[in-house]
């Protein structure tokens, strides 16, 4: 018997400040739930092709369909993997996604950071995931279809890190 999840989503006030940690971490609680069923892995397994597959992850999640929060639901909302693969979603919904897959492959929960970010070019608020592995670190941006590397890190203004290990506020 197949069993269904209960399709639950956060709704936060759009006027709440994009970086307020109360509200981020309230969020990203809700969204990796389905992980609380997993041990927080504080090494990663080791992983044959890590590159091919970080990029095959990558691609594959961003081909959901972004669908902008305040468009459609007049609220800022954080969704599961599994609400946002049926629903579409936000940065921070790919964030999610990405990082519960590379969870499952066997990226450590210590090598991988939800990073909330504010884009030096525009301003815009945005997330991204920041990967460690094998003495390297990428980015999976929704934006990009490939894997940059973290020297990509200077097109943003990080605001906020969060793994299910620890969160902190950027310096």
């Amino acid at each position: 018997m197949r069993r269904l999840l209960p399709i639950l989503i956060v709704i936060m006030p759009l006027s709440c400040p994009a970086f307020d940690m109360d509200v981020q971490l309230t969020g990203w609680t809700y969204a990796t739930q389905l992980l609380n069923a997993y041990p927080i892995r504080t090494h990663s397994l080791p992983i044959a092709h890590f590159e091919a597959k970080l990029d095959e992850i990558n691609r594959e999640i961003n081909r959901i369909p972004y669908a902008n929060d305040e468009a459609n639901y007049h609220e800022a909302i954080w969704q599961t993997p599994v609400q946002f693969s049926q629903l579409g979603g936000e940065c921070r919904d790919y964030v999610v996604a990405k990082y519960s897959a590379l969870y499952t492959l066997g990226v450590a929960d210590a090598d991988m950071q939800f990073v909330g970010v504010r884009i030096r070019k525009d301003g815009r608020f945005h997330a991204i995931l920041l990967v460690s592995h094998g003495g390297r670190a990428f980015i999976l941006d929704n934006r990009y279809p490939n894997v940059r590397p973290a020297s990509a890190m200077a097109d943003y203004e990080p605001l906020y890190y969060i793994n299910r290990v620890n969160w902190r506020v950027a310096q």
